[in-house]
């Protein structure tokens, strides 16, 4: 029913970016991730806001977006200071504060504290501070403090704020229950049904008259210069570093493969690999009564399936590596046996083992000369990396020691390339048939997100090449000459026109249909060309076709917010026409019935309850404190985070 109209609306939709930022610091860093973690100070400096009895300051907030912004370049997004107050950075780092400050003088007005053996406890438990045995090591976690740069009374101050919000909060926010009651309504209109027809009045219908003047060419393109200009392009300078560009060093000597075969130890010595099945059984009797079955001719799979228990196999397994997992015991038993032989039980803490030599393979020693093609590419591999671990941090340091793009690459003898000039997408707009380079993707995007005359940025492209990057030259964004694209301008004024006498004509059915007229009849009175089909389609329809992530046509959409016997028309895109939509009824249908369908809304509104809980809670807490922001103050920050990012 909806592919006419589907056809009709395939067109290129721009993308939506949903920029997500600013966590809860202590929670990050109570999960582990302690990179690039530094805690907020409460220094001074004007005041952003005051909640309750404790004033936000300047300072903290432009520490938070800080830490917000650093934290997403740790992750590899190169987010500039604009991007991020532009999608509302300032703005919610504010919230976090004003929120956090306010759930703490809530929760401490009530009685409810966060003692100091808790911070302990969550200092403990957390492995980024625990030593190899698992327990945990005030040395590591000393050594980590002063590497990140986090003064403990900081660290434990979130760590409390956090709690605080996971007490306060986190019951509110995991309600997610709703009533029969309140999902019946959405229910119903997702059975609702609509019925009505649309018609497509097309451009190409359309009679534009003659051929256009040169004077109302010209005219047209002063008018419409914008859709003929030629956006931002760039001309991006890099410098790739590669396994090509590093050269011999990369390569293994002999040597090194010696020394790497040395090392291994008994890596190449001869061994014995063997295949086991084995089952576990928790009483001694019981895994003698099942390896007497297994003895007996049953499979042990059948024996242990039979008893209630699952087995386990080994495939190619070694002696070392299978008493890691079972016990030495049990390894010199299957060890000791002869192929095809059942063994057992052999008791080790975990109980019997029974099992069974399905297959032993004897493998022969290697020399140093029949490993060396592996061990020669484990070398290459393993200074690979190193290398380019070196050139990176080289490039690192000299960047943080303010060198220019030309200093770095002569300092690391790297051989810079520059793109054609290009827009955005990584195309030249005068190669319009040319494919953009793939591989250096990535390097046009961070060249479009940098600082014009900014310090060069280190692009990472894949696990063996990453770039050094700067903005080479930017030409600014520039009409078309006219004489260039005559015919093309000439060609999108007959467009227009037809597009206009398009709209003129549904305008005409839309205004017949309100004062009476049939839509049939109302659509023969224009005499002019045009497609027509009946439409009867249910809200269930179109929510089964989102699930498909199939796009639903505008006019379609259009119909569910109409009222029945009227008509309204809507563009088609790319200029091809306009629909008129007409609304013949609205069937309503009794959801009681299909049970499955109001539980399933049930559940979608249950999703965000605990969310519209958890926001009722923070407006209610801030109401009784009273909370106040100084715009005046914020504005500020807003320019110096603007002006320090220039």
């Amino acid at each position: 029913m909806l592919s006419f109209f589907r056809n009709i609306t395939k067109s290129r939709i721009g993308l939506i970016v949903v920029f997500l930022v600013l966590g809860i610091i202590a929670l990050a860093f109570a999960a582990g991730d302690v990179t690039g973690m530094r805690s907020v100070s409460t220094g001074s400096g004007a005041v952003v806001a005051r909640v309750g009895d404790r004033n936000i300051t300047e300072k903290e907030l432009k520490d938070r977006v800080q830490i917000a912004i650093d934290n997403l370049r740790r992750r590899g997004q190169t987010v500039t200071v604009e991007q991020f107050l532009a999608a509302g950075g300032l703005e919610q780092a504010l919230d976090q504060l004003v929120n956090s400050s306010a759930i703490e003088q809530f929760a401490r007005a009530n009685g409810i504290m966060v003692g100091d053996r808790v911070i302990d406890g969550m200092l403990a438990s957390n492995t980024a501070f625990q030593g190899p045995d698992g327990k945990f090591d005030q040395k590591l976690y000393e050594s980590i403090l002063a590497r990140e740069r986090i003064a403990e009374g900081d660290l434990r101050a979130d760590l409390r704020s956090s709690t605080y919000v996971d007490w306060l909060v986190g019951p509110a926010s995991n309600a997610q229950q709703a009533p029969t009651a309140l999902a019946m309504p959405y229910a119903a209109l997702v059975v609702e049904e609509r019925k009505g027809a649309i018609a497509f009045i097309p451009t190409a219908a359309m009679d534009p008259g003659a051929a256009p003047t040169d004077e109302q060419v010209s005219q047209y393109y002063e008018q419409h210069k914008a859709q003929y200009t030629i956006p931002e392009r760039r001309v991006i300078r890099y410098a790739m570093v590669s396994p090509e560009t590093l050269g011999d060093r990369t390569k293994p000597t002999e040597a090194e493969i010696a020394q790497a075969y040395r090392a291994a130890g008994n890596r190449f010595a001869a061994t014995e690999k063997r295949s086991i099945d084995q089952v576990i059984v928790a009483d001694q009797q019981a895994a003698q009564k099942l390896a007497d079955a297994v003895k007996g001719g049953q499979s042990i799979d059948a024996a242990a399936r039979a008893a209630g228990l699952e087995p386990s196999s080994f495939d190619d397994t070694e002696k070392a590596e299978f008493a890691e997992q079972t016990s030495p015991a049990v390894a010199d038993a299957a060890f000791g046996a002869a192929q095809g032989s059942v063994v057992g039980p052999v008791q080790s803490p975990l109980g019997w083992h029974v099992l069974r030599v399905t297959s032993v393979e004897q493998v022969a020693a290697q020399s140093l000369a029949q490993a060396h093609d592996t061990l020669a590419k484990e070398v290459a591999d393993k200074k690979l990396v190193e290398a380019l671990v070196a050139v990176r941090d080289q490039i690192s340091d000299s960047i943080a020691d303010g060198s220019t793009f030309q200093e770095v690459l002569s300092d690391t003898k790297l051989q810079a390339q520059s793109t054609e000039p290009v827009l955005a997408n990584g195309r030249n707009p005068d190669k319009p048939d040319a494919e953009p380079d793939a591989q250096i993707a990535p390097v046009v995007r961070a060249g479009f997100q940098m600082d014009v005359g900014g310090e060069p940025q280190i692009v990472g492209i894949d696990d063996t090449h990453f770039a050094v990057v700067t903005v080479g030259r930017v030409v600014a964004a520039t009409p078309r000459p006219l004489k260039d694209i005559r015919d093309a301008v000439a060609r999108d004024y007959r467009i227009d026109k037809g597009v206009a006498q398009a709209r003129e004509v549904a305008a005409q059915v839309v205004e017949a249909v309100a004062k009476g007229k049939s839509f049939e009849d109302a659509l023969d009175a224009t005499r002019k060309v045009y497609r027509y089909e009946n439409i009867d389609v249910s809200r269930a329809e179109l929510a089964r076709a989102q699930q498909q992530q199939q796009q639903i046509p505008p006019q379609i959409e259009l119909l569910f917010s109409m009222t029945p016997k009227k008509a309204r028309l809507i563009e088609a895109p790319q200029r091809q026409g306009y629909f008129v939509v007409y609304l013949d009824a609205i069937e309503q249908h009794d959801p009681r019935s299909q049970q499955d369908l109001i539980q399933g809304v049930r559940g979608s509104i249950a999703r965000g309850v605990g969310d519209e809980f958890a926001q009722q809670l923070l407006t209610s807490i801030q109401r009784d404190l009273g909370v106040k922001r100084n715009q005046d103050v914020i504005d500020r920050v807003r320019k110096d985070l603007l002006s320090q990012g220039n």
